[in-house]
Order: C-alpha cells, then sequence, then structure tokens
C-alpha cells in the first residue's frame, strides 16, 4: 500500500475520532450527565450555619465513637481555661465542615468506626438550649435533618479534646441501640429498617378492647401534636398515661414495626409529658391531645403508630393508634 494512502487514512481517521470525542462532550455537558464536567463545589452545610450565629454563648459538646462492638462517648463543658480553648476549636471546626449533598445513600456504605458530633449551644440569656448532632462514616455526613453530604472533617480537635476526659465505653450489639446515632436511621428523609431496633410493642404488650383513633394533625408552638379520640371497649374502667413518659412513636416500615428514638436535638422539658392518671369509664370515648415532638418536628414521610401507655397488674401496655405523615 502507498505510504501516501497511509497518511491520509490517519488523518481522515484522526479527524474523525476528534469530532466523535467533540459530539460527546457537548452531549455530556448538555445533559449535565459527568461529575468531571459539572461537579457542585463544596459548600458551608446549612444546618450548622445559625451555629456560628450564636457561637459566643455557653457550649457543651460531646463526641461518640461506634467500633462495631465498643460505644465510646465524652461531653465537654467549659469549666476551667483550657476547656474553653479546646472547645473553641471544636466549635470552629463544627461551624466550618464543608460538603457537598447527595441522594443515593444507603446504609451499606456504613463503615467503622461511626462518628457522632455534637455541638450544644445556649443563646444568652435563654434557659433553654438547642442541639445540632451530625453522624459521620466513610466520607459521608448525615445531619439530624436527614440530609446527606460527602464530607470529610477534622476530627483531630475533638479527638484531642477527648484524650483528656474519661471516656465512657461499654459494649453495644448494634449501631441501632442508641438514640446518638438517629440520623443514619433516617439518611435521605427514609428510614432505614436494617439499623433500627424492632418495637418492643407486640403481642401480649398491646391492650385489647381499646381503640385509639387519630382525629386530626396540627402544630403548636413549632412542635408537632395529634388529636385523638379513645373508646373503652372494656367492662371496666380503664387507666392511661400514668408513667413519666406516656407517648411513644414506632415507625411502620414495609409492615413491621420499629422502636423510635427520641430526636437527640430536641429536648425541651415540658414535652415529656409527665403521667396524671387518666382513665375512662367503660363504653366511654375520650378525646386528647398528644404532642410528639420529643421524636422530631420533621420526621419522613411514613406510617407511625402512636402507644399510649397503661398500667396492668403492674406491667406497662399500651394502646394503639396508627397515622400517616
Amino acid at each position: 500500500m502507498c505510504p501516501e494512502m497511509n497518511l491520509k487514512s490517519v488523518s481522515s481517521n484522526k479527524s474523525a475520532l476528534v469530532r466523535v470525542i467533540a459530539l460527546l462532550m457537548v452531549s455530556v455537558l448538555a445533559l449535565g450527565g459527568c461529575s468531571v464536567f459539572n461537579a457542585d463545589p463544596l459548600q458551608r452545610i446549612p444546618e450548622l450555619e445559625y451555629v456560628e450565629e450564636i457561637s459566643k454563648g455557653y457550649f457543651t459538646t460531646y463526641c461518640c465513637v461506634y467500633d462495631g462492638v465498643n460505644y465510646s462517648s465524652v461531653s465537654k463543658r467549659p469549666i476551667y481555661k483550657e476547656d474553653a480553648e479546646d472547645i473553641a476549636d471544636m466549635v470552629h471546626v463544627f461551624c466550618s465542615i464543608k460538603g457537598r449533598k447527595v441522594s443515593d445513600w444507603s446504609t451499606d456504605k456504613i463503615t467503622y468506626p461511626v462518628y457522632a458530633l455534637s455541638i450544644e449551644p445556649r443563646k444568652m440569656g435563654e434557659d433553654k438550649p438547642v442541639r445540632e448532632t451530625v453522624v459521620w462514616t466513610n466520607g459521608y455526613l448525615i445531619t439530624s435533618t436527614g440530609n446527606v453530604y460527602l464530607a470529610n472533617p477534622d476530627f483531630k480537635p475533638f479527638l484531642k479534646a477527648a484524650e483528656k476526659d474519661y471516656m465512657v465505653d461499654t459494649e453495644m450489639e448494634s449501631i441501632a441501640y442508641t438514640r446518638t446515632f438517629r440520623p443514619l436511621a433516617a439518611a435521605g428523609q427514609k428510614w432505614h429498617a436494617d439499623i433500627m431496633r424492632p418495637s418492643f410493642v407486640t403481642g401480649d404488650k398491646v391492650c385489647d378492647g381499646i381503640e385509639v383513633k387519630i382525629t386530626d394533625q396540627f402544630e403548636k408552638d413549632g412542635y408537632p401534636y395529634l388529636s385523638v379520640e379513645i373508646t373503652n371497649n372494656r367492662d371496666e374502667r380503664w387507666y392511661y398515661c400514668d408513667s413519666s413518659i406516656f407517648v411513644g412513636l414506632d415507625v411502620v416500615v414495609n409492615g413491621e414495626y420499629y422502636y423510635l428514638y427520641h430526636d437527640p436535638d430536641i429536648h425541651d422539658d415540658y414535652l415529656t409529658q409527665p403521667g396524671y392518671d387518666a382513665f375512662i369509664e367503660s363504653g366511654e370515648t375520650v378525646k386528647e391531645e398528644f404532642c410528639y415532638g420529643l421524636y422530631g418536628t420533621k420526621l419522613p414521610k411514613s406510617e407511625y403508630r402512636l402507644l399510649i401507655s397503661s398500667k396492668e397488674n403492674n406491667e406497662t401496655k399500651y394502646a394503639c393508634g396508627v397515622f400517616t405523615l
């Protein structure tokens, strides 16, 4: 074959290749389907920004670590000057975390250790503290709102402070057995049953002959409430709400009930709802309003089960009513 023909062929092939690459690049950019050309820059995490705004108040910090077997935790308050300096470092790191929001997170991305970091600032002149908790595992940071970010915070200030304090170590069967890591269970605004505890309200723990009907859902003082009708179909008076926390909440996932821990960032005292030993006569119906704000103000859309406690023969049982968010 003539060398001249070879050169023409190569030149023609190069031109065709360049045109194909150019076409592919234009297509990718138009579709926004390539992270190389369309990657979002790292951004401040909105859920943490308000912490910085009130960072001149009194702080408590928490650092929890679970390695798959042992759960360790330490809290730190600015009692001494050196503590205040450590906490200032931790607050700065916490408020400066940057990440990129993602939507494809699943529990198979969990690796150990898993960290939970909390900052609890108290606004000057206010008695009620607020708290913001984030959970980090395998390059993913999950906020208490369920949003997931690709992020790699610097844990050195937290771990340095923890080295100076006594860390409480306990064995723990699963990451599901503490409310500290609850943000993981709701990551992506959906419940992940494989890292949740099955409900303990089953079988003989459910009250017979008591009907619970949810008639309305509303907000009051920024917290969610349920309007409830309770009917006693028994032949005797029924007592309820006589335990220290008389309202519980389960979440329904794939037809199964799972125990829902309190939101780690909500701990208003009045929301614990101390019992008042109410009762319903046989055949009667009463109306109640129950706040379930301790379990979160923005729960993922799902089916839930309200639990109303009762003492029967010195054993706690529950009347149940199902509702959907």
